[in-house]
């Protein structure tokens, strides 16, 4: 599984990465763990020519499957979390509400009372 930081960085090969020749660390992992492969850039300025020094480095199946992996996890955990704050907020009503049905009851009970002494 991805950490948070490869997976900020490995998301940025999505669409392709144009990195010109350099080759970094980063790079380096990524492709030896086979998320990212190198293509040939064809040079857009002029048509027809092919750059023979792979500049350009694409996401593979692998890298997108990692990326969709760490996504269903994340949210996972969103929902998880989501799920058990409801639950919270639940049995807290279920503990309030015959208490303060408990509380009305002794105010209406007492202020009958106390309506009938003044009448």
């Amino acid at each position: 599984m991805l950490s948070d930081s490869n997976y900020n960085a490995l998301k940025k090969y999505r669409g392709g990465l144009y990195t010109g020749p350099s080759f970094t660390e980063e790079i380096r992992y990524f492709r030896d763990c086979g998320y990212i492969t190198a293509t040939s850039r064809v040079d857009r300025d002029f048509p027809g020519s092919f750059s023979m020094n792979p500049t350009e480095w694409t996401l593979t199946s692998r890298g997108d499957d990692a990326l969709a992996e760490f996504e269903y996890v994340r949210q996972k955990d969103a929902d998880t979390k989501r799920q058990q704050r409801f639950e919270n907020k639940i049995s807290v009503a279920t503990v309030l509400v015959p208490a303060i049905t408990f509380v009305l009851g002794l105010i209406v009970e007492h202020c009958s009372g106390i309506l009938g002494v003044l009448f």
